[in-house]
């Protein structure tokens, strides 16, 4: 198994080594290892050379992307000068095609000290990996080790892969999602209330039992959380393999310290043959705490030995349409720029708008780590309410919002031209028409923006220009004027019926329909149910005694009685009204328990 070590420095600090094992029959433990370390120190022993595991540790050194390192050509004093150098060029000729191929090589002998200042000195001065970025991550934590800790209870170690942490922070335990509680921390082997990235940490978890966490499961910040089965990615094959990989290939699948069972599609071509690095699809065994940008070793069927890797592009990967060519497109352009450069690119395809926190999770960044490429691009960040209420930003391509900007204005023009008297187009009737198909909540973000612009207006459920009005003939404008009151009364949260008002107004049963109807498309009514017709005013009024019934329940959800009582109706009427509301979206329906969707809930204006 691991073993680990600690290395004091007169400047106080600490380099700590994580001891790998050599046999090929521990590769799994030598692949939880190597996750989180800024550099490899190879040994080979002088008088026995290179061993067959050394060459396959290279190999998935430079699939995990590590380029920092040395060697250390041990027992230096039990071989003439010849034979050293004979295995100093072997050593050369090795890490020749790996991210090794500029490391030094330093003879030692722990016999006679020969060379242990030189190889000291190098160590100390080894750079740390990191991207720039690591230090202002979100925290992760890859676990390799688990025990208790008497007096204590849980304690888990690994090395910090992202961002800081201190004593009584709050992170999940994923993929399972638990959510645990730093008791105490120890950094470097020491006592501490903070950790960072690139440190070697113990943390002592309240909330968790030994048996609920193991080698695999990953700390992390809370809003990390997004544990995937299926990730798309750019995977190479090892030149020297003699089989290529084709659909459904089974494969073990090696990332921090986790190991799944996988299963591999190529996404470009039907199979990935030796030496090429191409696009492809991973389906895990079960869910990871894999983040875009992280780095996976694979090895054969059997786990007999490494075949190659790759590094995953997006966690969120479609099972369907997965080959499309916009989306292998938008791949390539993640894969050669990364995720914060890459971004602006990704918004010429679908779903044309990214959610800008979500998509920074994804990689394990801050919505910061963006903030420069935006700015720089003149993207446009809008507001989005989720379901819950939660305001998402959503950003676009410039260029993109003002072509769909002009689209919809052009389509508004047509419909008032071919329909008069209508209000406008529904809403989702509009996104269906746009050459670019927005998801929903990236086009009401957008039909948002251009409101408040005063681009088009909305009059309840209909989008419009802002100079429609929409018209009524001088017969129909006069019995409107006559039906308007018998709405307005008392009664204005059950009005009559058509047959009902046919009746009072002497009119035929047909004609009143159609023109309110036409009153509905309009946005003057509603029809609640089959001819049961409300004022638009009453309906807004609705609206607000629904969120009043919501506020007052402890967890938001209400019953059809508790909004009967609210509003001081029937039963019946009660149901219609909020059956109208699940309709449009306003209310979310869970058996009989409801609440409002933020995102619907002021579609037909505010009271």
């Amino acid at each position: 198994d691991l073993g680990f070590a600690y290395w004091p420095q007169p400047d106080g600090s600490s380099i700590s080594f994580v001891d790998v094992p050599g046999h090929e029959g521990y590769i799994h433990n030598m692949l939880a290892g190597i996750t989180g370390v800024s550099a490899l120190m190879l040994v080979v022993a002088a008088n026995e050379g290179l061993k067959p595991q050394t060459l396959e540790h290279l190999r998935i050194a430079t699939l995990l992307g590590l380029r920092a390192g040395i060697v250390a050509l041990t027992k230096s004093d039990l071989v003439d000068a010849a034979v050293l150098e004979k295995r100093r060029a072997e050593i050369l000729t090795a890490v020749g095609p790996t991210s090794l191929r500029f490391a030094p090589v330093f003879p030692v002998s722990t016999v006679t000290g020969d060379g242990l200042g030189a190889l000291a000195d190098a160590l100390r001065s080894l750079p740390m990996q990191d991207d720039g970025l690591a230090k202002d991550r979100p925290f992760r934590l890859a676990v390799d080790r688990v025990f208790s800790v008497h007096g204590a209870g849980t304690v888990v170690t690994g090395s910090v892969l992202a961002g800081q942490i201190r004593v009584d922070d709050r992170l999940q335990l994923s993929s399972s999602g638990r959510e645990v509680r730093v008791r105490g921390l120890h950094a470097q082997n020491r006592k501490t209330d903070h950790a960072s990235f690139g440190e070697r940490t113990a943390i002592n978890l309240a909330g968790v039992s030994v048996e609920q966490v193991r080698r695999g499961d990953v700390l992390i910040a809370p809003g990390l959380h997004a544990p995937t089965q299926r990730f798309d990615a750019l995977v190479q094959l090892a030149a020297d393999e003699t089989r290529a990989l084709a659909m459904w290939t089974p494969l073990h699948l090696h990332s921090s310290t986790g190991a799944w069972s996988a299963r591999l599609v190529p996404l470009e071509q039907e199979r990935i043959r030796p030496g090429e690095a191409q696009l492809a699809q991973l389906v895990l065994d079960r869910p990871a705490a894999i983040l875009g940008d992280d780095r996976f070793v694979l090895r054969d069927a059997g786990a007999h030995h490494t075949i190659g890797g790759g590094q995953v592009l997006d966690i969120v990967a479609p099972e369907r349409n997965r080959r499309r060519p916009e989306r292998l497109q938008a791949l390539t352009v993640r894969a050669r720029k990364g995720p914060v450069e890459a971004f602006p690119h990704l918004l010429d395809w679908p779903p044309y708008a990214i959610d800008l926190d979500s998509h920074a999770a994804q990689f394990g960044l801050r919505p910061e780590a963006f903030g420069g490429i935006v700015a720089r691009e003149s993207l446009l960040v809008l507001p989005s309410t989720a379901p819950s209420g939660e305001v998402r930003r959503l950003a676009f391509a410039p260029a993109l919002v003002l072509t769909l900007g002009r689209e919809m204005r052009d389509t508004l023009a047509a419909h008032h031209q071919k329909h008069p008297d209508q209000a406008g187009l529904a809403a989702d009737r509009l996104r269906l028409a746009l050459s670019r198909r927005l998801a929903v909540e990236a086009f009401s973000a957008l039909t948002a923006h251009l409101i408040r612009r005063g681009e088009i207006a909305a009059s309840g459920a209909w989008l419009r220009l802002p100079d429609h009005v929409p018209r009524l003939s001088a017969e129909h404008d006069a019995l409107w004027n006559r039906i308007r009151p018998l709405l307005s009364d008392g009664e204005r949260f059950k009005p009559p019926r058509i047959n009902e008002l046919a009746e009072q107004l002497k009119q035929r049963e047909d004609t009143l329909r159609g023109l309110m109807r036409r009153l509905a498309r309009r946005g003057d009514v509603d029809e609640v149910a089959e001819d049961h017709f409300l004022l638009r005013s009453a309906i807004v009024e609705l609206v607000q005694a629904a969120r009043e019934t919501e506020d007052a329940q402890p967890d938001k959800w209400f019953n059809a009685a508790a909004f009967r009582d609210r509003i001081a109706i029937g039963r019946k009427m009660a149901i219609l009204i909020l059956e109208f509301f699940d309709r449009h979206g306003v209310t979310v329906r869970k058996g009989d328990m409801r609440r409002l969707d933020a995102r619907k809930a002021g579609m037909f204006g505010s009271s």
